[in-house]
């Protein structure tokens, strides 16, 4: 069986950035919310274009970066990263319904509860607080800034923090002759006899 790996990302954010609870649940609603996000819901269970495909912000004391990854089949490569492609543009041009809000901001506030469950928690917390340079109380404040979060917040956090035209990296394995669809300012490569082709995309 012969399967492609795509890689999306460019620069994200700091941990420290005072957007990173609504572009935490903004990323929820696309595609780091498992089967419930717009990525898994549309490109792997409705398109059935892709095994695993998901999202993710991984945040650092300084940029981080974001990410987005699938994998499919050699042949529905293109369908599948346009596919990619247009959920970000999606979630930057069309507004988040109340149901995916709610949903992502009720999964985030059980989350922080959890989070505080114990001593050893909280003091965990305060540690990586100063860390990444943020207040003694940013956890007890944290669900008070999620419940705040709107639909309009999360729209502006896209458009603000997602880039569709971010660089692309593609690999194949087994044998493939040709993308299925053209995938612009992509470079797709092939190697027939292993297993290991990367080439980035800008």
């Amino acid at each position: 069986q012969t399967q492609s790996n795509v890689l999306l990302g460019h620069i994200g954010i700091a941990r420290n950035n005072p957007d990173y609870e609504t572009v935490m649940v903004m990323n929820y609603i696309l595609g780091g919310g498992g089967f419930v996000s717009r990525m898994t819901s549309n490109i792997r269970t409705k398109q059935g274009l892709a095994y695993s495909v998901y999202c993710r912000f991984d945040t650092k004391q300084r940029s981080g970066m974001y990410f987005a990854e699938l994998q499919t089949k050699n042949e529905t490569t293109g369908q599948a990263i346009k596919s990619l492609i247009d959920e970000i543009n999606r979630i930057r041009n069309e507004p988040a319904s109340t149901t995916e809000l709610e949903d992502a901001k009720n999964y985030y506030i059980g989350y922080v509860n959890f989070r505080l469950e114990t001593n050893a928690d909280k003091a965990s917390n305060i540690i990586l607080g100063e860390f990444y340079g943020l207040p003694l109380d940013y956890i007890q404040k944290q669900n008070e800034k999620i419940k705040g979060i709107t639909i309009e917040d999360i729209k502006t956090v896209a458009n603000k923090y997602l880039d569709s035209n971010a660089g692309i990296a593609s690999s194949f394995s087994g044998s493939y002759n040709k993308p299925d669809a053209p995938i612009d300012n992509c470079l797709l490569a092939f190697n027939k006899q292993s297993f290991s082709t990367v080439l980035p995309c800008f």
